[in-house]
Formats: C-alpha cells, structure tokens, sequence
C-alpha cells in the first residue's frame, strides 16, 4: 500500500493541485497549491520535480527532506484509511467510494491539504506529525456520551453532557467536541451548544472552528426557548468599551460551549491552545467556488455589467463571512481571558505566526456571571484522558 499512496501523490494529486482541482470517480476538490522540493535525494522515479510548478499560485507547499515527508505521509493515510474502512464514513459516498482503495487514498491526500495554514506549508513535517497526533485524540471515547455537570441550579436544574465525535474528513480536523444542555431528554428537553473543531497534538490543543448547530435541526420548544435567554445573561456587566476589542459581541452559547471545553482540556492536563484563524487553501476553495458561478452566468449569456456586479457581490460576501470567521472566532479568547481570567493570551496572529498562542491558567474571577459559575461548577467526570 505504501507504494499505491506514493504514486498516488506525485503522479495524480500534485499534478492535479497546481491546476486547482483533484477529480475523484466524478468528485470535484478545489484544492490548489504548487510544491517546490528541493531535495535532490530522490530515489523514486515517479516524482517529477518540474511537474508540480504553477507560478501563478500564490500557495507554496516546500518538501526539503522528503525521505521524511513520504514516511510520515504514509503513515497518516495509512491511519485515516483504516479509519474510513472500519467506521460510519463508509457511508458518505464521496468518502468511501465503494470501498475502491485507490479513490479513498486519492480523498485522503487531497483533504489533508486543506487545512494546512501558511505556516504549515513551510513546514509540512510538523504539520504531518501533528495531524498524525490527531487521530489519537485522548479525549476521544467512541462517541459515547459522558454526563459531565449535573443538577445545575442556575440553569434549570439541567445537566450538561459532551462527546467527542468522528468528524466527515472533509472538515478541518478528525474530531469535534459535541455538548449540550439537558433536563428531561424523553421531553425533548435538549439544548445543542455549537461544536468544536479540534486536535490535539502532544500537550496542545489546536482549535480551528466553533461552528453552530444547523438550524433545521436544532430542537425548538419552551426548555430549549428559556436556555437560550439564560445564556444571554453571559452579557451581564461586560463592558462594550474594553480596549481590546469589541468582547461582548460573541454567541452566548458559543462562548459556553468554549468555556466547557477549556475546563475538560485543563482537567486533562492540555494547558495550551493554539487558535487556527485563517487556512489559505480552504479560502482558495471559495474563491473557485466563485468563478464557477460567474463562469456559468457567462455561458447562460448574462452582460458583463451584470457579471461584474455579482463579482462584486460574491467577494464582498466572501470577505465578510470570512471576516467573521476570524474577528468572532479570536474575539471568544479575548472574551474569556476579560471575563473569566482563566487563560492568558501569549500571542496573537501575525504577532509570532499564524495562530494566537494561549496558556491556561489556574485562574478564574469570583462572579455570579453564569460563565464564571459554569468554569468553576464541579464536574462528577474529571478528567477523560487515556492512559
């Protein structure tokens, strides 16, 4: 197999990624980037140096020691084909292919490098190495349902339970952390707190989204109507006018999904988190997602005053989703460091690289702010990580 995922990477996947896409039985992946290797210890006479090269892309994968490079990214798609194969992802069409092994290793090693940052494409390595830590998640028990908090007063006497599930690879990391607060299940008395999209790595914890539960499917009755009220009151006494940023502009329930999982990462012994704000690649993506669009008015014969304007459209769009991303999702740390003192800020992006670097702390302010009651609440389940 090892040779299958090799020739697989140097003679379909970087070809393909320095025009912009992979095709997989029919799937479209926009996924673009040109590789440079620099290395001239090259034993394998499939890898074609001057074939991975498009001066137009901005994004840049380096492979300087790619004896290094090809072991470890064997073993990762090694690991997440094993994954696929023998768990619920069989399932989702474009995943499993029917279980054609060429197709489910091409769909690994094409949405590996979709989460990659600016720094992680200098450095595929580590980023390899990380990602490869990331499968074993410690936290990670099958799915299963672990009540966490219980009997809490100040939330109708509810109980707040997590798992750790097994993400879709095509998200942006292997596991999401799931929570939710609930009183009478059989009542339908569940209130689904947003997921986040995590990894760990050694004694780090990279965080890369907080997404909120679709619509469609949250649960809507008077319970559920009388939670989402109480986690407004996290706005109590915050004040609009803190020099770092606008703090009280987050998702009420999304800063409590946060606080819990900060407090299950410290009980765990994981004390820093690295904060992910911007993936170059995935943002490509839309951006093709873009053009198709636009390409497809073209053909249906639109004006090129029309076209240009919904251009225009779509990249204002563009940016304020992505805008949104980045100033909410950094905005919940700063939130919490304000608020809660419980984590300390080292860096921001841009300041050391592309990620904010956080240390948790053995901290947190007397308040009767539900956050600060939630962090400091003692939990019947501390600490779930593997021996």
């Amino acid at each position: 197999m090892d040779n299958i995922i090799l020739k697989e990477f140097y003679k379909k996947i970087l070809p393909s990624v320095k025009n912009g896409s992979v095709s997989i039985n029919g799937f479209i992946f926009n996924v673009e980037f040109q590789t440079l290797i620099t290395d001239n210890d090259i034993n394998n006479d499939f890898i074609d140096k001057n074939n991975y090269i498009n001066n137009d892309i901005d994004q840049t994968l380096f492979i300087s020691n790619i004896t290094l490079f090809n072991n470890l990214l064997v073993e990762y798609v090694t690991i997440m084909f094993d994954i696929i194969t023998n768990t619920n992802l069989k399932n989702i069409d474009y995943v499993y292919f029917d279980g054609n092994k060429k197709y489910i290793i091409d769909f690994i090693l094409t949405t590996l490098w979709s989460n990659v940052t600016d720094v992680d494409l200098v450095n595929p390595i580590n980023y390899l190495e990380k990602r490869i830590n990331f499968l074993s998640d410690p936290l990670y028990d099958f799915d299963s349902k672990i009540v966490y908090l219980k009997d809490i007063e100040f939330l109708n006497n509810s109980t707040i339970e997590y798992s750790i599930n097994l993400n879709n690879p095509i998200y942006e990391t292997p596991y999401c952390f799931s929570s939710s607060i609930n009183r009478e299940k059989e009542k339908n008395e569940i209130y689904e707190l947003p997921n986040i999209y995590y990894g760990i790595s050694d004694d780090t914890c990279y965080i890369y989204a907080i997404k909120g539960i679709e619509k469609s499917k949250k649960i809507s009755n008077e319970y559920t109507k009388k939670i989402d009220r109480l986690l407004y009151k996290v706005n109590k006494d915050i004040d609009y006018n803190y020099d770092l940023d606008d703090i009280k502009e987050v998702t009420p329930n999304a800063i409590v999904a946060l606080t819990i999982f900060i407090k299950i990462l410290k009980e765990n012994g994981i004390n820093k988190i690295n904060v992910i704000d911007y993936m170059p690649i995935r943002y490509s993506a839309k951006e093709k997602t873009l053009n198709f669009k636009l390409k497809k008015m073209k053909e249906k014969e639109f004006s090129n005053t029309q076209i240009e304007q919904k251009r225009e459209e779509f990249l204002i769009e563009l940016n304020r989703i992505q805008a949104n991303i980045t100033d909410k999702f950094i905005r919940n740390f700063i939130r919490l460091q304000y608020q809660l003192g419980n984590i300390d800020i080292i860096s921001y992006p841009k300041d050391v690289d592309s990620m904010m670097h956080i240390k948790i702390n053995d901290n947190c302010f007397d308040s009767d702010n539900i956050l600060n009651k939630l962090y400091t609440y003692d939990s019947i389940y501390n600490g779930k990580k593997k021996e």
